[in-house]
């Protein structure tokens, strides 16, 4: 049973157990969460506890989550510490996403943390964030979807993240976006094409589960000479282990 329906001493002699355990920390940040939104009122303020503290305390808050946690997090958007934001920036989709937008990312400096994105919706803000260091992309979008949310966009993606897309055959997109230094491509089994990768020719690439030819990245080597100059020219077949590719920085 939740806190909230429980009578009033109940309420306060846990509400007083609770203070005791203030703030969160490793063994009970997610004890805490599962009271719901009891217990955002009784968190501590960034002001109030160092960074590590912080950390427990925005994960909690991101575990606990929908619209009533979004004024509890606004005041950790603007913390100091990365680990911090990157909690909260990492944790959109346990918000109502055009709140969570608007009062929290917008306020949130992304030029040194990730970014997750996980559904089309929230795909649909991101052009109008600042600087991201990292794009976090999980799920099936299309070269479309990605090139209509992310060409001109107000900020630059430093990296970008591509995860569990089981759509997307073909990277250029990218020939539509500014260019990435950084791209990691993690469980799109649909990917045969690389041709895109000209215009992230700086961007180290990581793959997993998927069958491709390397003659297309011979391709880019054409009109990109920051590619290596004498690829692999067997296919690639990656079945559970990462194979990677590096091209230089």
């Amino acid at each position: 049973m939740s806190a909230e329906y429980l009578d009033a001493a109940i309420q306060d002699r846990i509400t007083a157990r609770i203070r005791a355990l203030m703030p969160p920390d490793v063994r009970t940040s997610y004890l805490m969460s599962t009271l719901g939104s009891f217990v955002l009122p009784l968190l501590p303020s960034p002001g109030e506890v160092d960074a590590d503290e912080a950390f427990w305390t925005a994960l909690t808050i991101c575990d606990i989550g929908g619209r009533e946690a979004i004024p509890f997090a606004q005041p950790f958007a603007g913390h100091e510490d990365a680990g911090v934001r990157s909690r909260l920036s990492h944790s959109w989709d346990s918000f109502p996403t055009d709140s969570f937008f608007g009062e929290v990312l917008t306020n949130m400096p992304l030029n040194d943390v990730g970014l997750t994105v996980s559904s089309h919706v929230p795909l649909r803000h991101v052009r109008r964030l600042g600087p991201v260091h990292k794009l976090v992309l999980t799920g099936n979008f299309t070269r479309g979807d990605l090139a209509g949310a992310l060409r001109h966009p107000q900020g630059r993606f430093r990296k970008l993240h591509l995860r569990d897309n089981q759509s997307l055959e073909d990277l250029r997109f990218l020939q539509e976006v500014p260019p990435v230094d950084g791209l990691l491509i993690v469980g799109c089994s649909a990917l045969r094409d690389l041709s895109g990768l000209a215009r992230a020719s700086r961007a180290g690439i990581w793959t997993t589960s998927m069958w491709t030819s390397l003659n297309s990245v011979r391709h880019c080597r054409r009109k990109s000479p920051a590619l290596p100059s004498k690829p692999c020219s067997s296919p690639m077949r990656t079945t559970g282990r990462n194979c990677r590719l590096l091209f230089p920085r």
